[in-house]
């Protein structure tokens, strides 16, 4: 009598409770397939048991009858997986309390939705060497705004943001189980929903200049945010006095009475506490005005980008641009390592100071951008490892006859030396590019010593080697062309990886555990 009496009870408490506890909520349209289910707790409950139904019941009968999934939970959350996106789903949870006795909640509802990258007819990843290891991984590319399973199958995909689609750019999953991104000139932080949880603020001003986010967004351990952008100077040549200094450097390699304006392209790593407040930065201005990058490289076509007006020659236009395009900071040990990809070099800089301690890549120390580096050139992703080992993909623009190739570096012991190479993989190209992997491309070292790669355009391929140059997993994105009637492979940028499902679990969880 007393367990009936209890049941009841627990009945007449569940509505009361439902709209705070409940997850999804009613009705709710979810962007992912791998989803986190709460409910309200019950002391007494030895077993909560999850039923899922594909379709949209009402009826108890009608729901029991397309059960295609239970899931038994100790305690009031859990994780379950439905098949499709686009579909309508049913769900209800059972309090069991012991052998005889069980609580049964209302039927709830909710559906997936769908967009055309996680449309199988549309986009897909394809997989062209099945896993090996990392069962658990999960892949998250930028081109498709899609996180993977290691099979191929799309589990999320981004929602829209602020209202608006956007197209996301260095997307990656965070320690603290949420996702960073830059779009729109901004970065992002947000949740397995898609509610942002940061960005950069809308008046984010430096040198009374705008400031546009690319590249690289990375949230730090200790809650801050470190982004990069480009800040571009000019003054005209009968100004110069009033110019900064890189800026005359320029004007005083040009010949005649030039009066047309010069540009300069440098980059700016800032770091925002999480209210938004600017609280560092580093900007390579001052490295501009410490080294000899400007005489020894002004007309080197490597470093300047040409924009010429009719009439005008070349020179008279150009654009000094080193492109910073990666950084990675070592909090333990406060050194940042700045990717300048037209220098072919890394930059190791003491934090918080901003002083210059190696530039890694140049064989002339003396003069560092007048050599030609042999270890790799135009490198897009550098990572740092704890024990003093440099990851570089090396896109390898100075070889046009070789392929890009996959780096590994040993630190120098002193702030002397240069990098020493310890391992190397050359990325072979499918589509037999004659300009093998331009632009793009990430590599990432696994806790396993493997390493996963994406080698972005053209080929966009995605793949997991060991030390011993084994291939463990490898695939493809790519979009149907009705066009050209056949799978056409899709830009991608960076592309990250979860290895570890404690971390996906925290990110699928979120506030929900």
């Amino acid at each position: 009598m007393l367990k009936t009496l209890n049941a009841l009870s627990l009945l007449i408490y569940f509505p009361l409770i439902l709209t705070a506890q409940i997850k999804p909520r009613e009705k709710s349209e979810l962007n992912y397939r791998l989803i986190a289910f709460t409910f309200p707790a019950e002391a007494r409950t030895q077993t909560y048991l999850l039923e899922l139904a594909k379709g949209n019941y009402y009826s108890v009968d009608s729901f029991k009858n397309n059960i295609i999934q239970s899931v038994r939970s100790k305690q009031n959350n859990t994780i379950a997986e439905v098949p499709y996106f686009g579909c309508q789903y049913t769900w209800r949870i059972t309090y069991i309390f012991g052998k005889q006795s069980k609580t049964v909640s209302n039927l709830f509802h909710f559906n997936t939705g769908i967009i055309p990258e996680v449309d199988s007819n549309i986009t897909h990843l394809r997989i062209s060497y099945p896993y090996k290891r990392h069962k658990d991984a999960f892949i998250l590319l930028d081109g498709t705004k899609v996180l993977y399973n290691i099979k191929g199958q799309p589990v999320w995909y981004m929602p829209l943001i602020e209202g608006k689609t956007l197209q996301p750019q260095d997307i990656k999953i965070t320690p603290q189980g949420t996702i960073t991104f830059i779009a729109d000139g901004h970065a992002f932080e947000i949740n397995y929903d898609g509610t942002v949880l940061w960005r950069t603020p809308d008046n984010t001003v430096m040198n009374e200049q705008p400031i546009n986010f690319n590249h690289e967004f990375t949230r730090l351990n200790n809650g801050h945010y470190m982004a990069l952008k480009y800040e571009q100077a000019s003054c005209s040549v009968e100004k110069a006095e009033d110019c900064s200094y890189h800026i005359a450097m320029i004007k005083n390699n040009l010949p005649g009475n030039n009066k047309n304006i010069r540009k300069v392209l440098h980059g700016e790593i800032i770091e925002f506490d999480d209210s938004g407040k600017i609280v560092w930065s580093w900007n390579s201005e001052k490295y501009y005005e410490e080294s000899d990058i400007l005489n020894s490289r002004l007309l080197n076509p490597g470093l300047s980008h040409y924009n010429p007006a009719p009439g005008i020659e070349d020179y008279r236009q150009k654009i000094v641009d080193i492109h910073e395009n990666a950084f990675q900071f070592d909090e333990i040990n406060k050194i940042l390592f700045v990717s300048c990809k037209n220098l072919n070099s890394i930059l190791k800089i003491k934090y918080p100071e901003g002083t210059l301690l190696n530039i890694y890549g140049q064989e002339n120390k003396k003069a560092p951008h007048s050599g030609v580096n042999k270890l790799f050139s135009a490198q897009h992703a550098i990572k740092h490892s704890c024990d003093g080992r440099i990851f570089v993909f090396n896109n390898n623009h100075d070889n046009p006859d070789s392929s890009s190739t996959i780096e590994i570096f040993k630190e120098p012991d002193s702030d002397e030396g240069n990098l020493e190479k310890i391992w190397e993989y050359p990325c072979s190209t499918e589509i037999h590019s004659k300009d093998g992997f331009p632009a793009g491309g990430n590599v990432i070292e696994l806790s396993d010593k493997s390493i996963f790669v994406s080698t972005a355009a053209p080929d966009n391929k995605l793949f997991i080697i060991n030390l011993n140059k084994e291939i463990l997993w490898s695939a493809a994105p790519e979009r149907w062309s009705s066009e050209e009637n056949k799978w056409v492979g899709i830009t991608e940028y960076r592309a990250s990886v979860i290895e570890n499902r404690k971390l996906m679990d925290l990110l699928i969880m979120g506030e929900n555990k």
